[in-house]
């Protein structure tokens, strides 16, 4: 389980002795923004779409990247259909979520064009604010 930001940024050390990664992104969010996710005064900041989350996330795909191990997620991140472009691009091969929420991310990844997913995923990497990120996503 990636859930903490020392297990992202390791996961370059990691992928060696693993078969796979499952990022909980509920977790990872709270954990690299410092920010409790049942305390509604800093709420905001534990939002998945924060461009420290995404890089988390990237470190951890990138590690995987060239290895034989797959990439999963699980959390409210994957279940988001908002989200799903940006997540392919990021390069998560598996997404674990309830269950209402299945047909629009299985919708939502058979329209997606991997190369735009990509690109997308580029510039919200290199965003510097959660609103940019939301521009691109919009």
């Amino acid at each position: 389980m990636v859930e903490t930001p020392a297990a992202a940024f390791m996961a370059d050390e990691l992928v060696e002795h693993v078969d796979f990664f499952s990022i909980g992104t509920n977790d990872l969010a709270q954990y690299v923004m410092a920010a409790e996710r049942g305390n509604d005064a800093v709420a905001e900041l534990g939002d998945f779409r924060q461009p420290a989350v995404l890089r988390a996330i990237d470190a951890t795909t990138s590690a995987a990247a060239g290895a034989d191990v797959w990439v999963g997620m699980c959390g409210e991140m994957a279940g988001d259909p908002e989200l799903t472009e940006l997540l392919v691009g990021l390069g998560l091969t598996e997404l674990s979520m309830s269950a209402v929420t299945v047909p629009a991310v299985k919708a939502r990844v058979t329209e997606t064009d991997t190369d735009a997913a990509r690109a997308l995923a580029e510039n919200a990497l290199a965003a510097a604010s959660k609103d940019e990120v939301i521009e691109l996503l919009e």
